[in-house]
């Protein structure tokens, strides 16, 4: 038998660890668990590669949203197909950002794609920005764009993704693949309505929008996004951009 003082050893084939010694390492592992198995739960978040934005949908406007006296239950937008129903004009009104409070603001970009016949390839017009903490975002702005069936509004969304601290444990300790940090992802909207474009945070999926309902916001500015869990509501954990299309 080989012991030492402090309880480190071998006793038989068994290694003896100091229980302080022993609850590091299991905290270390835990995490690391955690951190290890959230990035491979969060493989369907966006990437650095075009993908479909996410788009939470409710029937409306934002104003009436604010003023509703009881939540509403929001849809996945890719479910109202792909019927044109904004005429040869719309109007996109982007009213501003929503923070899912974890402390990391994504650096996000919305832009509108303008589709002309002078031009063979879609055009991309800035329309909106929301920088890192700090810095702030635009005011709330809105844009006419011309539309048909064969031209609908397309919204385009650049977002710079801050790691989240499970990611940078399990890449320092772990040897884990590193989460994209960049998303570019686009959509078509064509109907009327508010749209919630959610921008997750590096190694989150995409969102379950039918577990998801709109609330009147306290401060009277924008609706909140609250999740329905068996244990009750709580915020989403999502930041999300907050964007009504009407028909011009």
């Amino acid at each position: 038998m080989n012991e030492a003082h402090d309880g480190r050893g071998v006793r038989g084939d068994v290694l003896l660890v100091p229980r302080r010694d022993f609850l590091i390492l299991g905290s270390a592992a835990a995490v690391g668990a955690v951190a290890v198995n959230g990035l491979a739960q969060g493989s369907t978040a966006p990437s650095a590669a075009g993908t479909s934005l996410s788009l939470g949908y409710a029937e409306g406007t934002i104003d009436e949203l604010c003023a509703a006296d009881a939540s509403r239950a929001l849809s996945s937008a890719a479910r109202l197909g792909n019927a044109h129903h904004l005429g040869s004009a719309a109007r996109l009104r982007v009213a501003g950002i929503v923070r899912a409070g974890s402390g990391r603001e994504e650096a996000v970009d919305l832009d509108v794609i303008y589709r002309l016949a002078e031009v063979d390839q879609p055009v991309p017009v800035h329309a909106w920005s929301a920088r890192e903490a700090g810095i702030g975002a635009s005011s709330a702005t809105s844009c006419l764009v011309p539309v048909s069936s064969s031209s609908p509004l397309t919204v385009s969304m650049n977002a710079k993704l801050t790691p989240s601290w499970q990611a940078l444990m399990a890449q320092r300790f772990f040897g884990a693949k590193a989460p994209a940090t960049a998303v570019k992802a686009t959509a078509d909207i064509r109907r009327d309505g508010v749209y919630f474009i959610a921008v997750p945070a590096t190694g989150q999926g995409e969102p379950n929008w039918s577990s998801v309902r709109v609330v009147a916001p306290a401060n009277g500015k924008l609706p909140r996004l609250e999740q329905t869990t068996l244990l009750g509501s709580k915020p989403v954990s999502f930041d999300y951009i907050v964007v009504a299309a009407e028909r011009a």
